[in-house]
């Protein structure tokens, strides 16, 4: 009796037991993890690292980390169009993918530079400018690679040397500046802090407007690959539309020259080109970073569109230069809405993250006149926008086919602007 008792008191217990032990094991397998996060200092730096990196890039060379999300907004978007791209033009678009890449290299490394400034800490930023060094050299080193590459594009045709030189020469400068910046960089001094920021930075807006100005003188070939071989319809898939803007680019602004003259072949009806050409945007770059120039660009893009309204077309030419192009226009009716443009760019405000900044622009106003072809025409407003520049910027140049001669500004009535760049 006692025996078969302590029979049963033995298997309750052990029951017992036993369900402890597994209803222990259950609960600490579905209990949650306890994992330490970072501080919100560190998430912050991790932050602005992810963004450095560029969009969706994991690793060093790679650029699929984020590839869910960028893989399935490459499924929502319509196909591109098949290109029937020729030898030239097929060598031509490797340049720019490489060019392309490099600049935007050097807009991460500028935005790095930034982010180690913004925490003044001397140690930080001397890291940031030695691990650049290297970086910047094999940018320059991608463009001349990519230069002896394409050049077996350019040199079987006449026409084509001369866009090729100036290819050429942007390289050379490119280089200089590189070989410049490095010196900068690797002279950093923390007993000079403030001036040493100062030297570097003005590095880095040389770097970038050097590239900026690669990237223009590849958007000149695109035009001249286009005229060579009669394929501008083929080129503007690539080159026709700016992606900071949005507006129309410089080639599509030779194929609407091209239309025009082409339906006017005794050039009898009116022309005119006006250009507002941003002074010193690297200053803004530099203060607020390259993406809020971008900014910049496209809101003043706006700004022309709304003031020219259907008296004129609008495009991007070059890097800070937007064209305007007013068909049965000319120069005493474009004149005037140019400097208006400029005047209202004088007086807005640029407020970028609660900071305040102004910008310029300097102008110029050109007829066409039956000789011209597009380059001569873009040739005549480009030397008076230079001469705008080089007699104190924030003026209008009018090229009347002798020279360039400064504009005396009308009074224009202009309402008070803000030009916001915090704004999506």
């Amino acid at each position: 009796m006692w025996y078969f008792f302590i029979i049963v008191v033995a298997n309750l217990l052990g029951g017992f037991a036993l369900g402890c032990y597994l209803g222990r094991g259950f609960r600490v397998s579905q209990a949650p993890t306890m994992t330490m996060l970072p501080d919100e200092d560190v998430l912050d730096s991790l932050a602005k690292y992810a963004d450095s990196r560029g969009p969706g890039q994991s690793g060093a060379g790679s650029r699929s980390g984020a590839g869910g999300i960028e893989q399935s907004q490459a499924a929502a978007k319509p196909s591109a169009p098949e290109v029937n791209r020729t030898p030239s033009h097929a060598a031509l678009e490797e340049f720019v993918h490489t060019v392309d890449e490099g600049r935007w290299q050097l807009h991460a490394a500028h935005k790095r530079f930034l982010a180690a400034v913004e925490g003044h800490d001397a140690g930080l930023i001397e890291v940031c400018l030695a691990a650049m060094i290297d970086e910047v050299r094999q940018v320059a080193d991608g463009f001349a690679a990519a230069l002896a590459t394409f050049e077996p594009a350019l040199l079987d045709d006449e026409a084509l040397q001369s866009p090729y030189k100036r290819i050429a020469h942007a390289i050379d400068r490119q280089s200089k500046v590189v070989k410049d910046a490095v010196v900068t960089f690797a002279a950093f001094d923390p007993q000079r802090l403030d001036l040493s920021i100062q030297e570097s930075a003005a590095k880095f807006d040389d770097l970038l407007a050097a590239s900026d100005g690669i990237r223009d003188r590849l958007a000149e070939v695109a035009v001249a690959l286009a005229e060579v071989e009669g394929t501008f319809e083929a080129m503007a898939v690539d080159h026709g539309e700016d992606p900071t803007t949005g507006l129309p680019t410089g080639l599509a602004l030779a194929m609407r020259l091209r239309d025009w003259w082409k339906k006017d072949p005794q050039r009898v009806r009116r022309l005119t080109l006006g250009a507002v050409d941003v002074d010193e945007l690297g200053k803004l770059n530099r203060r607020f970073g390259c993406e809020a120039g971008d900014c910049f660009l496209s809101r003043l893009a706006g700004l022309i569109l709304e003031e020219a309204a259907e008296r004129a077309s609008v495009c991007r030419v070059g890097g800070t230069r937007l064209v305007l192009c007013g068909m049965d226009e000319d120069a005493d009716r474009v004149g005037p809405l140019v400097e208006k443009i400029r005047q209202t760019l004088d007086s807005a405000e640029v407020v970028h993250g609660g900071e305040k900044a102004n910008a310029t622009a300097s102008c110029a106003v050109t007829d066409a006149v039956p000789e011209d072809t597009c380059e001569t025409l873009l040739g005549r407003l480009d030397e008076a926008v230079r001469a705008a520049k080089r007699t104190g910027r924030n003026r209008t140049f009018l090229h009347d086919g002798a020279k360039p001669t400064p504009v005396v500004p009308p009074n224009v009535a202009t309402s008070p602007r803000t030009i916001d760049l915090n704004e999506s």
